[in-house]
């Protein structure tokens, strides 16, 4: 990154991952002939006007507490919080929504609170655990969650949708229950050893979601 004006000579300036992603969400703002649609001529535009509207201001998501957030906060497994409508998580952060949520059509996303220095015991989260479980097969065996999660030493989680829509409380718990009653019992490892392991359980969540009025409208 480079930093600087006409009048001073430009020199190289390190930048962290959070910097380094806020301006590639400036750049996706830019438009040929306009500028950028978030800072300098082109915020005038009317397009850019609709999309500082659609960033502004703040809309509700979920905490999912870990173990010892819900003890040292006295807090229940989960609490709504408000969350920036310009926050990373619909936007450059936004690219992996949850798995069997997405099949039952909710394009719910996640990012991890700060773990600080728990420890693991400490930082176990049954319902995230449960909502970033993944129904793909890799090498005969089921994938389950992404790697950085660190499951089980998930810690807290921050879940919203990432078309800023609502995330109804009782759908989050409704989809838990079903992940931990019919599909993790479906995730043997005679069943990952079959062809189309993931889409016979993908048919058999979409089923019982529609069965128990779960499915996105």
């Amino acid at each position: 990154m480079r930093e600087g004006n006409a009048f001073d000579p430009r020199h190289v300036k390190d930048v962290d991952l959070t910097a380094y992603r806020d301006a590639i969400d400036f750049l996706g703002f830019y438009r040929d002939g306009c500028g950028s649609m978030v800072d300098g001529v082109g915020k005038t535009e009317h397009l850019a006007k609709l999309i500082m509207e659609q960033r502004a201001g703040t809309i509700m998501g979920w905490r999912l507490n870990c173990v010892e957030d819900e003890t040292t906060r006295c807090e229940p497994a989960i609490v709504p919080v408000t969350v920036p409508r310009a926050h990373p998580l619909f936007t450059t952060e936004g690219d992996d929504p949850l798995e069997v949520p997405a099949i039952l059509g909710f394009e719910w996303v996640a990012r991890a609170y700060s773990r600080s220095h728990k420890e693991a015991v400490e930082l176990e989260n049954k319902m995230a655990h449960l909502l970033l479980v993944r129904i793909g097969v890799k090498d005969g065996k089921w994938e389950g969650s992404r790697t950085h999660w660190g499951d089980p030493a998930i810690g807290s989680i921050l879940l919203v949708h990432r078309r800023r829509c609502e995330v109804s409380k009782d759908m989050v718990l409704n989809i838990c229950k079903l992940i931990e009653e019919i599909v993790l019992p479906l995730m043997t490892a005679e069943r990952a050893q079959r062809p189309g392991a993931k889409e016979e359980v993908a048919d058999v969540v979409r089923n019982e979601g529609k069965r128990r009025g779960l499915l996105a409208a």
